[in-house]
């Protein structure tokens, strides 16, 4: 909260209607308010072509800070699958040139199908990075373990939810419901660290 009561204002950099969803959610109760590029009245595409989740993170929260006048969080996040050598990874959303998450996730279980390793060890990887006035002012990169089903299950979620079984539990991503969801994954954690900062912190 700000010192007059209000939550803090933090612009999402991102139009992932899924993402702003999941993040309002999230910070719901802590004193951290997610404001949409649309609800800010800013436009702006950024190039993916970072190397990790954290270069990505950087990139987008440093070019919406310079048009923003409170605090950024621009956030990656993917899917690594051991067996895959680490794939998709920062190339999540565009694996297999495929078009939506059905053709994704089909790609990624036609991958694992032809590996070497049989293994279905596979995480989450979700890297947020605050900024303000063109700075990077705080990041952190946390991560959900987990192993792949041999077939999607579940309506929930996004992405590759629906292949996703979390450490500890028989059920994917898209089987679970939306409040465990977000009080485990790796997007909770992280953003769990910025919401601490942000309000701990005078930005």
């Amino acid at each position: 909260m700000t010192e007059d009561g209000h939550p803090i204002r933090v612009l999402l950099a991102s139009a992932n209607s899924h993402k702003l969803r999941e993040y309002t959610q999230i910070l719901a109760g802590t004193g951290v308010s997610i404001v949409s590029p649309a609800d800010a009245g800013i436009a702006l595409e950024v190039a993916e072509d970072g190397t990790t989740f954290l270069e990505n993170a950087r990139a987008k929260a440093i070019a919406f800070s310079k048009a923003a006048d409170f605090p950024v969080m621009g956030d990656d996040s993917g899917l690594v699958v051991d067996s895959l050598g680490g794939r998709p990874g920062v190339y999540s959303r565009r694996f297999g040139s495929m078009p939506d998450d059905e053709g994704r996730m089909a790609c990624l279980l036609q991958e694992m199908n032809k590996a070497e390793s049989k293994s279905t060890s596979a995480r989450f990887i979700c890297a947020i990075a605050v900024a303000h006035h063109g700075k990077v002012v705080f990041e952190t990169e946390r991560s959900l373990e987990g192993t792949i089903a041999s077939a999607p299950r579940g309506k929930g979620g996004f992405g590759y939810d629906p292949v996703f079984i979390p450490d500890g539990y028989s059920a994917t991503l898209g089987e679970l419901s939306a409040e465990i969801k977000n009080r485990i994954s790796h997007r909770a954690l992280a953003a769990a660290d910025a919401a601490s900062f942000l309000t701990e912190s005078i930005v």
